[in-house]
């Protein structure tokens, strides 16, 4: 159905490899990085949190994320992954899902996550 493609310096993503039936479920991964939001923003702590969390990863886990792409110039390598790669699942919660952030996509949305509230992994829709 989609294939995971190297673009160079970009990195790597995900593309179709046929057309794909609205409605159709792509992917549907347990976050593996999740920080709490206050008032919509991570907090000072969200770098320990992350951390804290990436440590406890199996050696295969680790290698998923750190080949995401990292757009920030912070220090903290895992906290800039996690920043340019994690998207907001509540108002207080954001997650990385390494798979779902590696959808090609456009500005313009053209998925939808859905993710009900009793099924903790996120899901990508076409």
């Amino acid at each position: 159905m989609f294939s995971l493609v190297s673009f160079g310096a970009k990195g790597e993503g995900l593309v179709a490899q046929q057309n794909i039936p609205a409605g159709t479920l792509l992917i549907s991964e347990p976050s593996s990085l999740r920080v709490t939001l206050i008032n919509g923003d991570m907090s000072s702590a969200a770098g320990t949190d992350v951390s804290r969390q990436f440590s406890s990863m199996n050696p295969e886990e680790r290698k998923v994320v750190t080949k995401l792409a990292n757009n920030y110039d912070d220090n903290d390598e895992i906290l800039g992954i996690y920043k340019t790669n994690a998207m907001i699942i509540s108002p207080t919660e954001s997650a990385l899902f390494p798979w779902v952030c590696r959808a090609n996509h456009s500005c313009v949305q053209t998925a939808t996550i859905f993710q009900p509230r009793a099924w903790p992994p996120a899901a990508l829709l076409q």
